[in-house]
């Protein structure tokens, strides 16, 4: 579970740290600091994310959530400071510093909404979509002059823990850096300078802005999203527009305009701040609308506000963005994101070196972890908050602790690793076991494994050794995130070597399994609450051989196995033909088996031979292809189909190695395979199957306008599979198929049920039984 946790948060991570912007600062020696509070007149209190800037340049600055500022200024020079906050008339302020000071500033409450629109809802839509127009509009002609600009930026990103309505700030990252926008070519950067807390290493703080997200624009992407944007040059065939008031912001007068997609539309909702004077978007505070799922990611609030530069060009100056990440299970968790950035130091139209727009567009500096706390105190943008400062120190001292600890103490996890979990089945009874795998040396690809095991009703060992050695690979670095329950939080960067094409060797001596969907723990569930088992088994006890070549586009082995197999005797042992009990077949075969990843799915086949010159008493050859595809339909939800087909080739299968259509175990099922059948309740030599789930996401309740049930964010889904199974070739022994009439099957489902279960129902439309309504259960992580 923690891997999995940490897996999605790693994946978040990266997906909103593109959000962020930064900046770079050169103190000189006439250099010195206002640092500021900013507060309200009325009531004193403090007002945060005020921004500042200096009027006559492109530099500013941002409050932090605590209402303080910091800002560089040359000593003895006259400055006119422009502070605004959203909901405050902004005010101008002369200064002059001698020496570093700390001032407090006040800002006179000043609604945004100053007169409320009371006319027909129609008569507001029209006004609202007059304004866009015109909005949209003069975006055109000044984006058609934008060539090319360059801005410093500075970002922090905080990561935090919810519990008891507390939050702990779990983590910090800043950094500064130069950014570079050109059109057609896109988005470039490079971090100058970038300091965190220590559960952290400087390797993944590499992204400052990622690609800036400028709500100008036609399309912001991020992750497999390509959402519309709200002042897009196409956006009134997806959005609507609703004039609701008028009034001040920042001083100027405004229109506010709400933003609502249709329900088909992956967009975003929320409000804009139209300036009436230009029509140029003055600020908005937007979220994804509920057509994008981002799994448990339960609410994005983004604001930004643009400045003019050049006297042309609406440019990003700030974008706060808040993300809260809510697992739908007990004990773990809400984690909060918090990005704040500040762009400045724009330079417009003055040529970008088509150089910094490579393949690699966030790079680092040299330099750009030689940095100075003290240095960074002094000259950081965004003064840190109380619990942010306090978080540097926790972490910090807590993380050398940690390491001090871990080099002279045994862990007792690392010992239990070495335990396999105990499962359950009607050969062995309760089965133990002890397993551990091994590598030597971790950055060369040599690992040794093996297991042992005892069934308490069986009374047998079980043992596996074996094996794999790298021949060719390369080495590569990876960035893992990982968590616990409490709330704690790191990161490490991994250097592993890369197989390209190994070799693996194995002995062993135990049950194997027919039947591949379920493994030992569902198994165990089934076995105890039904008390039958959904795999066969049988005895093999021999040598596996291995050679797998694996390139990034595919992947490819070729395996030989020589074993003996036995019939134990056993409840659901496989009985082989002719065979007399507890005597033993000779098996020996070749298989080739191909993975190749596509840009819709996966593709995977497998060609096995056995013969008698392969040392085997079968003679036989058998192909299997499968092919799974997967499309995104928008608003709409997402479809997977799952198509699979396998036949004999030659010769004669013995039962044991018939085909046959994975199942639901019991109560549980799994997704790609049929929900209303029977543990081999068909079998064959020639199998043909098909496949489809397609995931509603909320679509119908949200079309039916029921929303009772949306802090649930549950899915709804539509199942059906059609399969055929039978004997193309002849058979010594009888066995159930499809006949000329295919299976198939229907069924609905509710999905993403704290976040890890999806309950179905499933009906069978052919081969009726005297039950054919089958409820089931996956396990189905959704995020």
């Amino acid at each position: 579970m923690t891997k999995l946790l940490s897996s999605f948060i790693l994946i978040s991570f990266f997906v909103f740290f593109q959000f962020v912007p930064i900046q770079v600062y050169a103190q000189t020696q006439n250099e010195i600091r206002l640092t500021g509070t900013v507060k309200s007149t009325e009531s004193s209190e403090v007002i945060p994310r005020a921004s500042v800037s200096i009027i006559g340049t492109h530099e500013g600055t941002i409050a932090n959530k605590e209402g303080r500022f910091s800002i560089a200024l040359e000593q003895g020079k006259n400055y006119k400071l422009r502070i605004r906050a959203i909901g405050y008339r902004p005010d101008t302020i002369n200064i002059t510093l001698s020496t570093s000071e700390e001032r407090t500033f006040t800002l006179q409450v000043a609604p945004i909404i100053g007169k409320e629109i009371v006319v027909s809802g129609d008569a507001s839509r029209i006004e609202a979509r007059r304004i866009m127009h015109e909005v949209i509009r003069r975006k055109k002609e000044w984006q058609s002059k934008l060539n090319d600009y360059k801005c410093s930026a500075y970002s922090r990103w905080n990561l935090r823990t919810l519990s008891g309505g507390d939050t702990t700030v779990q983590s910090v990252l800043e950094s500064t850096a130069d950014c570079f926008w050109k059109k057609n070519k896109g988005f470039s950067e490079i971090i100058t300078s970038r300091r965190q807390t220590a559960n952290f290493p400087p390797e993944l703080n590499a992204f400052s802005v990622g690609d800036i997200l400028n709500f100008y624009d036609n399309r912001i992407e991020f992750n497999d999203f390509s959402l519309i944007g709200p002042a897009a040059d196409d956006a009134f065939s997806s959005y609507d527009y609703d004039l609701t008031g008028t009034g001040l912001l920042n001083g100027a007068s405004v229109y506010q305009i709400s933003v609502e997609p249709d329900l088909l539309t992956e967009g975003f909702s929320g409000t804009l701040w139209i300036d009436q004077s230009d029509y140029t978007i003055a600020y908005l505070d937007l979220s994804p609308s509920k057509s994008v799922k981002l799994g448990p990611i339960k609410d994005i609030h983004l604001q930004q506000t643009f400045e003019l530069f050049e006297n042309s060009f609406y440019l990003p100056v700030d974008l706060r963005t808040n993300v809260d990440v809510k697992f739908q299970m007990a004990f773990i968790p809400e984690i909060k994101f918090e990005l704040l950035s500040v762009l400045q130091n724009y330079s417009v139209n003055k040529g970008s070196e088509d150089s910094l727009f490579g393949t690699n567009r966030h790079r680092i500096a040299p330099l750009a972890d030689s940095v100075d706390t003290s240095k960074w105190a002094a000259t950081r943008t965004i003064p840190l908050a109380a619990d942010e400062a306090k978080a540097y120190h926790r972490i910090d001292s807590t993380v050398a602790l940690a390491r001090n600890d871990s080099s002279s103490s045994i862990n007792l996890l690392d010992a239990l690793q070495y335990i396999d979990v105990p499962s359950f089945d009607h050969v062995q009874g309760w089965r133990f076991g002890l397993s551990k795998s091994i590598r030597p040396v971790h950055s060369f690809p040599f690992t040794v494994n093996g297991e042992i095991a005892y069934g308490l009703k069986d009374m047998q060992w079980k043992y596996e050794l074996g094996i794999k050695q790298g021949l060719i690979w390369t080495t590569s670095t990876s960035m893992g995130f990982s968590g616990d329950l409490s709330g704690g939080f790191h990161g490490e960067v991994i250097k592993e070597p890369v197989v390209l094409l190994s070799l693996e060797a194995k002995y062993f001596d135990d049950l194997t399994q027919r039947g591949e969907a379920y493994g030992s723990i569902f198994n165990t569930i089934t076995s105890l609450v039904y008390n039958k088992d959904y795999q066969e088994y049988y005895h093999e006890k021999g040598v596996y051989l291995a050679l797998d070549f694996t390139p990034s586009i595919f992947n490819l082995s070729v395996d030989y196995h020589k074993t003996q197999i036995w019939d134990a005797g056993q409840l659901r042992i496989i009985h082989l033909d002719t065979v007399e009990l507890n005597t033993k077949k000779n098996y020996g075969a070749i298989g080739i088996n191909l993975e190749r990843h596509l840009p819709f799915g996966k593709f995977s086949g497998k060609y096995d031979i056995s013969a008698k010159q392969l040392g085997s008493d079968f003679s036989f050859a058998t192909l299997q292809l499968e092919l799974t595809a997967n499309h995104k339909f928008g608003a709409l939800g997402i479809s997977e189909l799952t198509t699979r087909f396998s036949t004999l080739v030659s010769g004669d299968l013995p039962r044991w190695n018939n085909f046959f259509f994975e199942s639901r175990s019991g109560f549980f099922s799994h997704g790609s395979y049929f929900r209303g059948l029977s543990p081999f309740e068909f079998q064959g030599d020639r199998l043909m199957s098909l496949n489809l789930e397609h995931n509603f996401y909320d679509l119908p309740t949200r079309l039916l306008g029921i929303h009772f049930l949306d802090f649930l964010d549950l899915h709804w889904l539509f199942h059906t599979g059609v399969g055929l199974l039978d004997f193309s070739h002849s058979h010594t022994y009888s066995a159930l198929t499809t006949g000329y009439l295919p299976y198939s099957e229907i069924g609905f489902g509710i999905g993403n049920i704290y976040n890890i279960l999806q309950l179905e129902g499933t009906w069978r439309l052919t081969h009726k039984t005297g039950s054919n309504f089958y409820p089931t259960l996956e396990i189905k992580f959704s995020f």
